[in-house]
């Protein structure tokens, strides 16, 4: 599950496809299955469906943002997410 916000001094400034990027250029070898976003949070979702297909995987957008504004993830929503992800 990517995060809802970037972290402060660590990832200011990136759209969700470039923390996969920074991610891929650190980690060559990184692969993964599925990368879990919330759909409110990505600006582009085709550039970040291209960057997660570039590690092997599928993009999953899905409301798991909690309601109070906040960059966290409400997590029955998160749960509910997860749980689509493992069944499907």
């Amino acid at each position: 599950a990517l995060n809802l916000a970037p972290q402060p001094g660590e990832t200011d400034d990136f759209s969700p496809q470039t923390h996969l990027e920074v991610l891929r250029a650190h980690a060559p070898d990184l692969s993964v299955d599925v990368v879990l976003a919330d759909d409110g949070v990505v600006d582009d979702p085709a550039a970040l469906d291209k960057a997660v297909q570039e590690i092997g995987g599928r993009l999953v957008l899905a409301d798991v943002a909690a309601d109070d504004g906040s960059a966290r993830h409400e997590p029955a929503r998160l749960a509910q997410a997860f749980d689509k992800i493992f069944t499907d």
